[in-house]
């Protein structure tokens, strides 16, 4: 398969340059931040929407989604190892530093979005999915950043990972529901990081060259957050039960001191680590600062929500 992929980088790159010859102003700004609606902060703020102020079951599911896609993307990226276009003539208005195969724009547009409207389940939803995902995968190509083959890669396997979880993720959380709290703790810990050991060496694209880096530090990045994320719903549910009801304005405070908690424990870590580790540890560090992030965002900031009366308890009368 890698050898068809790769046959398909001429007529790719042809195809890119004829859509480039189209750019002008708007269209680089309209394809920007079309981009943006599928980049992982973007991403990590309408998780934290979902889940703080709208429906937390369908946040912590959403959670659980972006991050299980982020992996298998990042694994297969790594498994590939197809390069990015590149011509003479041709623009990269947003450079990336990993492989090309599949996007993950498009595989998390299709999962994220996807799982959105089926949330909703109004054809207006999925009218707006739609036009979201188009946008964001056609971005990648007008952003000189993916092949064709890439982007229909990446809509495929998101489209077939999006099934998947829907099929699977009810019969696994009745069963997690049937564990003791000692063994959700220790799956909690041990899953995300069985997976970011397997996890094969990440490929980066420098300036200098192409370097490969084991453990990988992305796939530190999801697990981390999963295994936090996971840990603190565990302790959520039996000690805080926290409900997203509520005024407008609570809902609004809420988002904005929990973004500033999730930053504080996502960022301030860094300042205590020191340059030039070995990227061994570093991705070690990346692991466990994504995990206090994800405790932060699941567990710390209902907590202080509930005590700052931003929001009310399970059991509590709707006023």
């Amino acid at each position: 398969m890698q050898s068809w992929l790769t046959s398909l980088i001429p007529s790719g790159t042809a195809f890119i340059l004829a859509v480039q010859r189209w750019s002008n102003p708007f269209w680089d700004h309209l394809f920007l931040t079309a981009t943006y609606l599928g980049v992982d902060k973007f991403l990590v703020l309408l998780v934290a929407l979902a889940y703080w102020c709208i429906d937390r079951r369908v946040g912590i599911n959403l959670a659980y989604l972006v991050l299980t896609c982020d992996y298998l993307n990042g694994f297969l990226k790594n498994i590939f190892r197809e390069p990015r276009p590149a011509a003479a003539g041709l623009r990269v208005l947003r450079p990336e530093t990993s492989p090309g195969f599949p996007s993950a724009h498009a595989q998390e547009a299709v999962a994220v979005w996807g799982y959105l409207a089926t949330q909703a389940g109004r054809p207006i939803a999925w009218a707006i999915a739609v036009v979201i995902i188009s946008l964001i995968a056609f971005s990648r190509i007008y952003l000189g950043v993916h092949f064709p083959h890439d982007i229909i890669g990446g809509l495929l396997i998101g489209a077939i990972f999006l099934v998947a979880y829907q099929r699977v993720a009810p019969s696994l959380s009745q069963r997690w529901q049937r564990l003791s709290m000692r063994d959700q703790i220790l799956l909690a810990i041990g899953a995300p990081l069985f997976l970011w050991l397997i996890h094969p060496a990440e490929q980066i694209i420098r300036p200098e060259g192409t370097v490969s880096i084991y453990p990988s530090i992305s796939a530190a990045r999801d697990m981390g957050f999963l295994a936090g994320a996971v840990l603190g719903m565990i302790v959520e549910r039996r000690h805080v039960r926290f409900q997203v009801w509520g005024p407008w304005w609570k809902r609004l405070l809420r988002f904005l001191l929990g973004a500033a908690i999730v930053v504080i424990f996502w960022q301030g870590p860094k300042w205590f680590i020191p340059r030039g580790i070995s990227p061994s540890l570093d991705a070690t560090l990346h692991l466990l600062r994504y995990t206090l992030a994800g405790m932060a965002a699941i567990w710390w900031a209902p907590w202080l929500f509930v005590r700052l009366k931003l929001a009310p308890r399970q059991g509590e009368v709707r006023r």
